[in-house]
């Protein structure tokens, strides 16, 4: 009987222990890259989301997609980032999405300001 109990007690505490051993932050959970701030990758996409309006404005040109492509790089290089370090962020912040929703709240409100420095209107969504 104290052998079985005995064996009870190891087994649930080793069942426990791969239990909290499985909620700490292991190595591998931490990104091996610079995650952008909110801020910085809502900069970044906010630049890139002007290059996108204007491609899509001009696209008819015959060289448009290679104007796009260039002048993406052209705002990653600006923000002293590259294409490979933007697409490990956009993952990251895909599979965060509380963040991305405020990233990209960030970024409407960045356009929003533009408009209206320029004296268009901005559609109130209240």
């Amino acid at each position: 009987m104290v052998l079985k109990s005995r064996y009870i007690i190891i087994v649930g505490m080793a069942l426990l222990t791969t239990f909290f051993a499985g909620c700490v932050n292991r190595e591998e959970d931490i990104p091996d890259f610079e995650v952008y701030d909110e801020e910085q990758f809502a900069d970044i996409l906010f630049d890139l989301t002007l290059v996108e309006a204007a491609y899509r404005i001009n696209r008819a040109s015959p060289d448009a997609q290679l104007k796009k492509n260039l002048i993406y790089k052209a705002v990653l290089v600006n923000h002293n980032t590259d294409s490979l370090t933007f697409d490990l962020n956009w993952n990251y912040y895909s599979a965060e999405t509380e963040k991305m929703v405020s990233v990209y709240e960030r970024v409407t409100q960045k356009i929003d300001e533009q408009r209206s420095l320029r004296g268009v209107a901005v559609k109130n969504e209240e």
